[in-house]
């Protein structure tokens, strides 16, 4: 099971952990870490990139309890440097926030007033 440092602190971009799995799926070489600083793909935001050592991170999912990081060259087991693409994340972390902001004025200003009683008094 992979620890999430990002719900810890989500302004790391660097740490240092193990890569405890390796695997291929779909001709995609993905590694599971013990810690990872990437949020998955997940809620309406896409997955973070950066780097797993020497390869790069193209894309992150959640699979059952472990979260698999899908790379441009395969991976090996034990001691990795994680790095995250930090202003693709903050670009992410600023429109979640903004549609969550913006989505409920949008809503109040589309949604037809509701009508209640007889309209032909």
């Amino acid at each position: 099971m992979t620890k999430a440092a990002y719900h810890r602190d989500c302004l790391l971009t660097e740490l240092s952990t193990e890569v405890i799995d390796v695997g291929e799926e779909d001709g995609r070489p993905f590694a599971v870490v013990a810690d990872t600083i990437f949020y998955p793909e997940g809620g309406g935001q896409p997955a973070d990139h950066g780097t797993l050592g020497e390869s790069r991170v193209l894309d992150v999912r959640k699979t059952g309890e472990e979260i698999r990081h899908y790379l441009s060259h395969t991976a090996v087991e034990g001691p990795v440097r994680l790095e995250l693409d930090w202003p693709r994340r903050w670009d992410h972390m600023q429109q979640h926030s903004a549609q969550h902001v913006l989505a409920p004025i949008g809503v109040s200003f589309l949604t037809p007033p509701s009508v209640t009683g007889n309209s032909e008094s």
